[in-house]
């Protein structure tokens, strides 16, 4: 316990937590492990030979991608992977 910690455990508030660090956070799905890794992985399959066969879908995802660039977490996406194009 550091200083911070024992003050706020004094005075009855919530304990201390550090800032995030920076950086990228692991995803849910790249956590999993063991069956459900199993299960996860036999899904991805599954829903690539669904998107494969069916334009309803492609549609679909065309559509939602289009939306999706427009948002600012598209743009920081692109920022960050791509660079600034100046």
């Amino acid at each position: 316990m550091d200083i911070l910690d024992k003050i706020r455990y004094i005075l009855g508030e919530a304990p201390y937590k550090p800032r995030k660090l920076h950086g990228t956070t692991k995803s849910a799905s790249s956590k999993l492990q063991g069956p459900d890794r199993q299960k996860y992985l036999k899904s991805l399959k599954v829903n690539k030979k669904a998107y494969k066969n069916s334009t309803v879908l492609k549609k679909k995802a065309k559509k939602a991608s289009k939306k999706y660039k427009k948002t600012t977490g598209a743009k920081k996406a692109k920022r960050m992977y791509i660079g600034n194009p100046r």
